[in-house]
């Protein structure tokens, strides 16, 4: 074998070791239950308590419709600043606006 170079590995890439695997199957499963107990009654729960559950989940909900309702929003002026930035001849590039300038390609030519 020539020096500085390893040999090749017999595990392949594409699968995480068992030990990992097992380690979030765990964290998934532990991090789903304390969830699920964050917002949803045990049979043991009282009716205060399944009410005070109740209201965290609708509040949520709200949230997650409000969250649509900005999402919309935001796409619609994204889209409106494309339209304006089309109509005044800017092209973006990477981050970068270049205003297109028919004069610059006229003096180039000559």
């Amino acid at each position: 074998m020539l020096k500085g170079r390893r040999a090749a590995a017999d595990t392949t890439k594409s699968e995480p070791p068992v030990v990992v695997t097992a380690y979030y199957e765990q964290y998934k499963t532990e991090n789903i239950q304390t969830v699920f107990r964050d917002y949803f009654p045990s049979e043991e729960s009282s009716q205060e308590e399944r009410d005070v559950l109740l209201e965290k989940r609708v509040e949520i909900s709200r949230k997650a419709e409000r969250l649509q309702a900005d999402k919309r929003a935001f796409s619609a002026a994204n889209q409106q600043a494309a339209r304006e930035r089309l109509g005044q001849g800017v092209r973006c590039y990477d981050w970068a606006y270049a205003v297109q300038d028919d004069s610059k390609d006229a003096d180039e030519k000559e």
